[in-house]
């Protein structure tokens, strides 16, 4: 049992994960929404989606954000 109830987003994206072959038209009768709000969403999965699989494939050097500019300088100081 969920401790809060899905908002109309968390719904379309739930039954887009179980349910994919479902038509937008019936995911959005069903919801009591337009089909539009379903595209969008749908939409928004998708391309969500891709960027994180392009995130994950990508060659780390593109992929690894430094959180502050100094912090190459971290590594030509010298310990010792």
């Amino acid at each position: 049992q969920r401790r809060t109830n899905l908002n109309t987003e968390g719904k379309v994206r739930w039954l887009l994960d179980y349910f994919p072959n479902v038509e937008l038209t019936q995911l959005a009768a069903g919801l009591g929404i337009s089909r539009q709000v379903v595209h969008r969403y749908k939409k928004k999965k998708e391309d969500q989606l891709k960027r994180a699989l392009r995130r994950r494939t990508a060659p780390l050097h593109e992929v690894f954000d430094w959180p502050c500019d100094h912090a190459f300088d971290y590594f030509d100081r010298d310990f010792a």
